[in-house]
């Protein structure tokens, strides 16, 4: 078969027959048929031989429809002596087409003919709404057909160039595709927006240069049709499958354009927009565009020569994509953001708030909704302290969910999220090129990024505004008095409808206090909180307003927390009750009997040395106190779940931490199916319960849970007079010139009675939006990937009881029986 279909496509090259790209390249039941949303590539061989295809000549297609549409789009060389046109049709229908060659001469390179579109029957949102758009004076993208479109994007810079799709290093997994694992990973949680770059110059510092195929053959003036007929074409068409939209630039920074000509960068645009404009895109130019520097192309800025291409790239595409730039941190008045507004071909604004600070003041994004020209864009926050990044400032565990829910409610259409590694695309901590290492700017590669807790929490805020009755109509009210008493306040946001039936408040300070909504309409309204971490509201129920006044209760924690309420019905969500610590005797006894897990995922201590695969896991629950895990990284978080293999009646969960070591703040979640979580234990809003003697934290829980996940928070850093005064292991930063604690685990144990008779079932309920709830839906059972091939079986300890481990014996006959060997704190 594989044989037959390799004979047809070489046929398929000389004979100009439509394909469909889907995937791998299949061929439509008719030579005249497309669909709806889905690429049609047209190939034309040609007659005559060139000295440089990709030069010397061009090809363009123009396609009307039988009600007088017109899409022009450019053609491309694609290999040997083969040119193709791809083509989406936009509506059913018939479809004709006229393909020219700038080559007078060659009619080989010339055609028409007409193709007829039927529907689509696809499941993805691209396939029931079409492409991503921007309708005329709104301030969010949408689908083709109206919908709503609502951005969460993942940040992988340099994609194109150095992601892998023969190979996949993530502990356990054997796909052998990076990419499809990371796409898969982030559609699963609801990511819509693949935002990337060609490093079009391969001058830049990041991905995995010289170790993977160059997209040129001859630099900048030959591509390599084998990487952009394999690779790149797979990975736009895999994205397309998985109903995400491309972010795409053509180059990043300086690095790109004071090294490659601006002729050289426009041509290789042309060929890009001529491949994928037949999918949902969105154009950025480049990354970070706004630099003044000067370029390779003799009078022209760097900036000058990206908005020259950003132009173009208007010009020739006939689906008229958003076309933007990626911008460097700066106010709207800034003169560069100011030429950006005045050009015809921006659209939208995809801003930058940096990572130099917890968030950006309310101001910065008023700046871009109110912008100079006046002109109405969305305004979309694409690069906010990515998580665990090493780049100064706040980049630590939560600075991603707090920077996408204040820009959110002050006006960002969305988020696009980065995170150490994959944003970097570090492909391991061994042998890789890029930004890597303790004095670089990604601390963990890629695989050990992929299930940090902001990439859930940012998903959560998706969620959150997808569940209001229509999100689009919120208006960020900034320092407005007339709405609320908080509006000076830049920690506390607040967004309303110009009905008023409708109010969303976020508060991200550090107390409990919130404040008055004002100017509601008077009646009876629903409230609710949602809590960020957990995707999860609290019901509050019915409110009845009058005065136009209504005063938000205190914050259930300090931790930060969005507030909804509205006189309008909410979509289905989920809810959870308010967060209470469980209860325990005053010397907090460890009782029941350890649980030996089924499987224990530990992504963060599975790393390369000298060649070698190390995989710690296992040290985690051996019950031998000379052992100790360690993560690859000190400063970012890091993710332990202890998969039971059936749900039991809980007791407790030990952590004892080797010798030397101080354990960073943590917090500790339940669930029976892997995805919907309870924390049971948070660190942030209330001491680590130790031991009786101090030495090993000891937190009782309760219920019948299947899954303990235990996320590490970021060790804190410790400036160098204070460290002199420590007697625990530091790793010194000489970068920053701090220190931090060192992490390293002797043992977890998680404590049961026993199997339980029943689930718990109090994560996951489902709410009406009438204040009422009911029992949630199993999900069913979530894969948890795992970084060993450890598969023991659950179910209690046979035989003897054993004590907990520390500090490098074991210590205690009988559980409950707890002692444990001293552990060096701070001196008095």
């Amino acid at each position: 078969m594989k044989k037959f279909l390799a004979l047809l496509l070489a046929l398929t090259l000389f004979t100009g027959v439509l394909t469909v790209l889907c995937g791998n390249i299949v061929f439509a039941e008719e030579a005249n048929e497309a669909t709806l949303w889905n690429p049609t590539e047209i190939t034309l061989n040609s007659s005559k031989e060139y000295d440089n295809p990709y030069l010397d000549v061009d090809i363009n297609a123009e396609f009307t429809h039988e009600d007088g549409t017109k899409i022009a789009l450019p053609g491309f060389w694609k290999e040997n002596q083969t040119w193709a046109v791809r083509f989406s049709p936009t509506k059913l229908g018939k479809w004709s087409y006229v393909i020219t060659c700038t080559d007078a001469t060659n009619t080989s390179l010339t055609a028409t003919g007409e193709l007829t579109a039927k529907e689509n029957d696809g499941s993805t949102e691209i396939d029931k709404h079409g492409f991503v758009t921007i309708q005329k004076d709104a301030r969010y993208y949408s689908y083709a057909d109206g919908t709503p479109f609502f951005w969460l994007g993942d940040t992988n810079w340099q994609a194109p160039n150095y992601v892998q799709t023969t190979a996949c290093n993530y502990p356990g997994c054997t796909c052998n595709n990076q990419f499809k694992h990371e796409v898969d990973d982030r559609a699963s949680k609801g990511f819509n927006v693949y935002q990337t770059y060609f490093d079009s110059g391969e001058t830049d510092g990041g991905g995995q240069r010289g170790k993977i195929p160059s997209i040129w053959t001859k630099k900048f003036v030959e591509p390599n049709a084998d990487v952009f007929n394999g690779k790149i074409d797979y990975m736009l068409e895999y994205l397309h499958s998985k109903g995400m939209v491309a972010a795409l630039g053509m180059g990043v920074h300086t690095s790109t354009t004071r090294n490659v000509h601006e002729d050289d960068l426009l041509r290789f645009a042309r060929y890009v927009v001529a491949r994928y404009a037949c999918y949902s895109m969105v154009w950025i130019s480049g990354q970070e565009i706004t630099d003044t520097a000067p370029s390779k192309t003799e009078g022209k800025t760097c900036m000058e020569v990206y908005m020259a291409m950003a132009s173009m790239i208007e010009e020739i595409d006939g689906y008229k994509h958003p076309n933007t730039g990626h911008m460097y941190p700066m106010m709207a008045t800034d003169s560069r953001a100011v030429a950006l507004d005045m050009s015809d071909w921006h659209d939208s604004w995809t801003l930058q708030q940096g990572h130099s600070r917890k968030v950006r003041e309310k101001n910065f994004y008023k700046s871009y909704y109110f912008n100079t020209s006046g002109k109405v864009k969305p305004v979309m926050e694409t690069e906010a302290n990515y998580e665990d990044i090493n780049c100064g400032g706040f980049t630590g565990y939560d600075a991603s969910r707090l920077s996408a829910w204040n820009a959110c409610l002050n006006g960002s259409a969305g988020f696009t999220y980065g995170v150490a590694g994959i944003w970097a695309n570090c492909f391991s901590n061994e042998g890789n090129t890029g930004w890597f290492g303790p004095n670089s700017y990604s601390y963990e590669p890629w695989y050990m990024g992929l299930g940090k807790p902001g990439g859930y929490e940012v998903a959560y805020l998706k969620q959150f505004f997808e569940t209001l009755p229509d999100w689009t109509k919120l208006v960020p009210r900034y320092q407005s008095i007339a709405h609320s008493n908080f509006g000076t306040d830049n920690k506390k946001s607040i967004a309303t409808t110009d009905d008023n039936k409708t109010a969303v408040c976020y508060f991200y300070n550090d107390d409990t206090t919130t404040g008055n909504i004002l100017n509601l309409e008077n009646g009876n309204y629903n409230a609710y909180w949602f809590n960020p971490l957990t995707g999860k509201f609290i019901e509050l129920g019915s409110v009845e307003i009058t005065g136009k006044l209504y005063t938000i209760p205190e914050k259930p924690t300090i931790q930060d927390w969005a507030f909804v309420i509205t006189q309008e019905q909410l979509k289905p969500y989920e809810t959870e009750a308010y967060y209470v610590d469980v209860e325990t005797d005053d010397k907090n006894t460890v009782t029941g009997k350890i649980i030996t897990p089924a499987k224990v995922t530990a992504i963060g201590g599975v790393f390369l040395q000298n060649g070698r695969k190390f995989d710690q896991t296992a040290l985690l629950y051996d019950l031998d106190g000379a052992t100790a895990w360690e993560p690859l990284s000190d400063r970012v978080t890091q993710t332990i779940i202890y998969d039971l293999g059936t749900a039991y009646d809980l007791t407790h969960m030990t952590v004892v931490p080797a010798n030397t070591t101080v354990l960073p703040g943590y917090r500790i979640e339940v669930s029976n199916n892997g995805s919907d979580w309870k924390i049971v234990a948070n660190t942030v809003l209330r001491p680590a319960r130790m031991s009786e003697d101090g030495k090993y934290v000891s937190e009782a829980l309760t219920g019948a849970y299947r899954y303990v996940k235990l996320i590490l928070l970021n060790s804190q850093d410790i400036q160098p007079d204070t460290a002199k005064k420590l007697d625990y292991a530091l790793t010194y930063h000489d970068e920053d010139d701090v220190y931090y604690s060192h992490t390293a685990i002797a043992e977890i144990s998680v404590f049961g009675t026993g199997i339980a008779d029943k689930p718990s079932t109090d994560i996951g309920q489902v709410g009406t939006g009438e204040g009422t709830v009911k029992p949630g839906t199993n999900k069913g059972d979530a894969t948890v990937d795992n970084g060993s091939d450890i598969t023991t079986g659950g179910g209690l300890n046979k035989g003897v009881a054993i004590g907990i481990i520390a500090g490098g014996a074991v210590v205690g006959l009988a559980i409950g029986v707890v002692v444990a060997i001293v552990i060096k704190k701070k001196k008095d």
